[in-house]
């Protein structure tokens, strides 16, 4: 998807409202500047563990492999054939990915306050601002809520 402040969901439509449904489809557009990118998302109630999971896009699905001993992360073809290799791609540790995201962005930001600071005492925007990435997901999260809430 197209990262972009600006960026909002549209045509959100809901399967079901009943909180207890043992599946639930929520299909979106996720609009942004330069592209509308129709989505579709299906959730189904399950007792097991790890949940099951999986992506699709234009057609080529990559289900998700949890390697419980560690909780190391696959997506894998899930119509290989007995037989034949798996073709599985390693994902990185989410956790890790937002820690190094948080520190990455927070060092920019000092270093970016520092010379902000020894340049001008006053400054247009706050150093310590939100980025655009956490109350946008926000806004596209109370969007999807609303709808699930509305009569």
């Amino acid at each position: 998807l197209e990262p972009s402040p600006s960026a909002q969901l549209a045509r959100i439509r809901l399967s079901s409202r009943a909180a207890d449904a043992p599946e639930l489809c929520v299909e979106f557009e996720y609009v942004a500047p330069s592209r509308v990118v129709p989505c579709r998302v299906e959730l189904i109630h399950g007792d097991t563990l790890p949940r099951e999971a999986s992506l699709s896009i234009n057609g080529r699905r990559a289900r998700r492999r949890v390697r419980m001993e560690d909780y190391a992360q696959y997506l894998e073809d899930p119509e290989r054939r007995d037989g034949e290799q798996t073709h599985e791609v390693r994902l990185p540790d989410p956790l890790t990915a937002l820690l190094q995201d948080f520190i990455t962005d927070l060092r920019a930001r000092i270093t970016r306050s520092t010379i902000d600071t020894r340049a001008t005492t006053t400054s247009s925007s706050p150093p310590w601002h939100l980025p655009y990435r956490i109350p946008q997901r926000q806004a596209m999260l109370e969007a999807l809520l609303d709808e699930f809430q509305a009569p």
